[in-house]
């Protein structure tokens, strides 16, 4: 609406991280110009949306041309999701400019892409279909507050019933509200993500505590945000904290369910807590829109070793050996290694023991 086009952007290199790769800030800035019905409070939370949304943008084109992304053959659209969810944006400076009868709001952000790094993150997104769909819906929903946005404001300036005003003053810090925690939602999925499902990966106490605390009121605040709660699932996860971890998928898939992706992300937790008769009834109801997905057919085949029946767990494990031979479906190291574990022990008509994997 009235944000201007974004009056410089820099880009420019840093230090050099690994041959072939380094680091680049890139630069943005938008101006909010404030109408006769424009607090400087929504000025300052529309400029900075807007600033941020340039920025990723902008980033987005730069991530395009690096040789370590290229290596992935991604689309345009895949690389403005994974731009999305792992470049992070803050402000750097804020100001207000203009006159005392037409005054502005000027914000600019600034983003950081290690070029190195972001190709180790888009391999972790690849490998996790849950993560990239969780991703992929931010963006489409931030795209579509947006549109709303424009429209709010625009009805709200030509508005002149003052108690009409005040109602789409209130539709307007409605949206403002759910992008701005979309947007810290995606804050904590840039920070936590890629390190909740590496073992390996320290994370702090302090940390994972101030972001539950964080994400549970986002997903208090907004319950359609599934984003919050799916990371939350993932914290409780990571701390062994199953039956939270259900609770929170189970709340996600309220709101969205027919999502084959959170009956499968349910059906591991249920394993995971040894509930192995309910975790295949998740699989199977997320087989109906995953079908030979190499992750479903992994959690079949052991979710059926652990039921004690091989039969069943070989047939999958040979349809997951089979299905990660095309390459479009990445999976882990370990993912494999387990699958042939399967294979190794079914074929001896060994059962797993019941175990929390």
């Amino acid at each position: 609406m009235r944000t201007l086009p974004v009056l410089f952007v820099c880009l420019f290199c840093v230090l050099p991280v690994v041959a072939g790769a380094e680091v680049k800030d890139i630069d943005a800035e938008s101006v909010f110009v404030l109408g006769d019905r424009d607090s400087r409070v929504d000025a300052r939370r529309i400029a900075t949306l807007d600033a941020k949304r340039k920025a990723l943008e902008l980033a987005g084109t730069y991530v395009a041309s690096l040789t370590e992304v290229k290596n992935y053959r991604l689309t345009k659209d895949d690389v403005a999701v994974y731009t999305a969810g792992i470049v992070e944006t803050d402000v750097v400076y804020e100001e207000v400019r203009g006159t005392a009868s037409r005054p502005e709001m000027f914000v600019r952000v600034r983003c950081r892409i290690d070029g190195a790094v972001l190709a180790r993150q888009i391999a972790n997104y690849g490998e996790n279909d849950d993560l990239k769909a969780q991703l992929d819906s931010a963006v489409r929903e931030n795209e579509a507050l947006r549109k709303e946005r424009a429209e709010i404001l625009r009805r709200m300036q030509g508005e002149k019933d003052k108690a009409k005003t005040e109602a789409t003053r209130k539709q307007l810090d409605s949206v403002l509200t759910r992008e701005e925690a979309n947007d810290e939602t995606m804050t904590y999925w840039k920070r936590l993500a890629p390190r909740l499902f590496d073992r390996s990966t320290e994370l702090s106490k302090a940390e994972l505590d101030e972001a539950t605390a964080a994400l549970d009121r986002i997903a208090r605040q907004d319950p359609k945000n599934s984003r919050a709660r799916v990371l939350l699932a993932s914290i409780y996860q990571r701390q062994e904290d199953y039956p939270k971890a259900e609770a929170e998928i189970r709340s996600a898939l309220e709101q969205s369910p027919n999502s084959a992706l959170l009956h499968m992300k349910l059906g591991s937790l249920l394993k995971q807590n040894r509930k192995f008769d309910a975790a295949l009834q998740e699989f199977l109801t997320a087989q109906k829109g995953l079908g030979d997905h190499p992750h479903l057919l992994f959690h079949f085949a052991t979710t059926y070793q652990y039921l004690g029946n091989c039969p069943k767990a070989l047939e999958y494990a040979n349809r997951f050996m089979e299905r990660i031979k095309r390459p479009d479906k990445p999976v882990s190291q370990a993912m494999k290694e387990r699958v042939r574990r399967v294979l190794k022990e079914c074929g001896r008509g060994e059962a797993e023991p019941a175990r929390r994997r």
